[in-house]
């Protein structure tokens, strides 16, 4: 089973990096397609089947919290690791809310986030690897309960 994944970052050169830090060749993954904001993202869910969304908050047009919430009202069944560099309490709630999978502080790992994504095709494939049962946002090597 190959998981597809939506990339969601409207900076380009952070959206590259992230791409280049993912171990797509040793997961059951592959990039299904990339968007600059939450309404690009939106479209391409309704177009394509996505199991693991990747998203920035802060982006021009639609953010993060408007993309999740309207997810969320849509009834999306994808694992959710939200990146942010902003640790701001109204985009974790908005996260949690949501169900995200995890929520990483920027600068990313590269090796949390590969293990993110481990996680997530765990989770997507019900081998119990999943959500904890507190939600957690990451940093580094550190992982605050929520």
């Amino acid at each position: 089973m190959i998981y597809h994944v939506l990339l969601v970052e409207d900076e380009p050169v952070i959206r590259e990096s992230i791409k280049k830090s993912i171990h797509w060749d040793r997961m059951p993954i592959q990039l299904a397609a990339e968007a600059e904001n939450g309404r690009e993202a939106l479209a391409y869910m309704q177009t394509m089947p996505i199991d693991i969304v990747i998203t920035d908050m802060r982006m021009p047009v639609c953010d993060g919290s408007q993309m999740l919430k309207q997810m969320e009202s849509l009834h999306y069944n994808c694992e959710i690791i939200v990146l942010s560099e902003y640790s701001d309490f109204s985009y974790m709630y908005q996260a949690i809310h949501a169900h995200v999978f995890d929520y990483l502080l920027k600068p990313i790992d590269p090796a949390q986030l590969n293990r993110l994504l481990r996680a997530a095709c765990a989770a997507r494939a019900g081998c119990g690897g999943g959500r904890a049962a507190a939600y957690t946002v990451s940093q580094g090597n550190d992982r605050y309960a929520l």
